[in-house]
């Protein structure tokens, strides 16, 4: 049993490594470079945490997706030009820090939810 699991965000069913795939698509990459600029052209807070959370919880959601799926359900999805992590490649933390440091090279890579994955494969602390 590999260290890291993903669920098939088509049939939400667990991911074997070998059966899938951590990707994202070309028009995401495009919403990560989009979040960048948008990012860069309005810093600043409205000064009412609320307003602060909400508009920042809004910020997250246009981040560019990666998505987990099985090579099966990913069919029907044109993925050729998607850059796309095997799960073979991706199973254990140790697989998840490089690939967070390689990732880390590429222009978009901070306008994408990637951290956010990152963060939800970290194990508990203990307290």
């Amino acid at each position: 049993m590999p260290e890291l699991q993903f669920t098939c965000e088509h049939c939400n069913q667990p991911i074997e490594p070998a059966e899938g795939a951590l990707f994202i698509t070309n028009d995401e990459l495009q919403k990560a470079e989009s979040f960048i600029q948008n990012a860069t052209a309005a810093t600043g807070t409205t000064g009412d945490a609320a307003t602060d959370l909400l508009n920042f919880v809004a910020a997250q959601q246009q981040r560019g997706q990666y998505q987990s799926m099985h090579d099966s359900c990913s069919n029907s999805l044109n993925l050729s030009t998607a850059y796309a992590i095997e799960l073979t490649r991706l199973s254990t933390y140790g697989d998840l820090l490089a690939w967070n440091a390689h990732l880390q090279e590429k222009r978009w890579q901070a306008g994408t939810n990637f951290a956010g994955i990152m963060i939800s494969k970290a194990p508990a602390l203990p307290s």
